[in-house]
């Protein structure tokens, strides 16, 4: 609403980021329509929960074609469009270290090379940079910690607060600070291109968050002891995983929807 009552508009386009068929028919669609595209934002995701044995290689095809491939394909549909000062974003989040998500790691993984190798190739005066906004409250973050807490044996808010280090946050960021922190970034292009960008920065000085240093805390030995009780509490749920492994089977890998 805020955005048609400055005398703009707001089209949505359905797409299956899956199918090649559905991308070309979107680009087109939106491509003959628009003359320059201010910026380019690629945020959708699908996240596979199954261990590396158990994924079928059509699934995991189709993560890398979801979070992969289709970014990169609207990437080189618009970049010939990008106007003066436009950006180009991928959202990045989990890179490694995860169980059950080897592909989505690896799609991620790549996303982020993909990017840093583009901005070497970016012309003056248009930028290209990652966005890593930590774990925000959404359908997807939900679903997938929601597994980990049943495999933890703990419940959701348990595995949060052990596993989520948002700074200036307790638990998951709003998905409404994410979209005030991504617009922020948008307008520093020039100084993110290249890089990976995390939004705690823009919302601190928001006044959104305050993130709190060692200089600042009046009682830093309360607060060291809680980080030692978060970090036990962390190294108990990862053993808690590993050792469920050995008693899981996951024959039909889960597959946990869209952002």
């Amino acid at each position: 609403r805020l955005v048609c009552d400055d005398g703009n508009f707001i089209k949505f386009v359905k797409c299956d980021l899956s199918q090649d068929e559905d991308i070309r028919k979107m680009l087109n669609q939106i491509g003959n329509e628009l003359v320059v595209v201010d910026g380019i934002i690629n945020c959708a995701a699908e996240f596979p929960f199954s261990t590396l044995q158990d994924i079928n290689i059509e699934l995991w095809d189709r993560i890398h074609q979801v979070n992969l491939r289709a970014p990169l394909q609207i990437i080189k549909h618009f970049l010939p469009k990008l106007g003066d000062n436009g950006s180009i974003v991928n959202f990045l989040t989990i890179e490694g270290g995860l169980p059950f998500a080897s592909a989505y790691c690896s799609s991620k993984g790549a996303s982020r090379a993909l990017l840093l190798s583009l901005a070497s190739e970016m012309p003056e005066g248009k930028y290209v940079f990652g966005f890593s906004p930590g774990v925000v409250g959404t359908n997807l973050a939900e679903t997938v910690f929601s597994k980990f807490a049943e495999i933890s044996g703990i419940t959701l808010d348990q595995f949060v607060e052990s596993s989520v280090d948002n700074p200036g946050y307790e638990k998951m960021m709003p998905a409404e600070h994410c979209a005030l922190a991504l617009i922020c970034a948008l307008e520093d292009g020039k100084a993110n291109h290249g890089t990976v960008v995390e939004p705690f920065i823009y919302l601190e000085k928001k006044s959104l968050i305050k993130i709190e240093t060692k200089e600042s805390n009046k009682d830093s030995g309360a607060i060291n002891k809680y980080l030692d009780e978060l970090k036990t509490m962390g190294q108990f749920i990862e053993n808690k995983i590993y050792e469920r492994l050995s008693l899981i089977h996951i024959s039909e890998p889960t597959r946990l929807g869209m952002i």
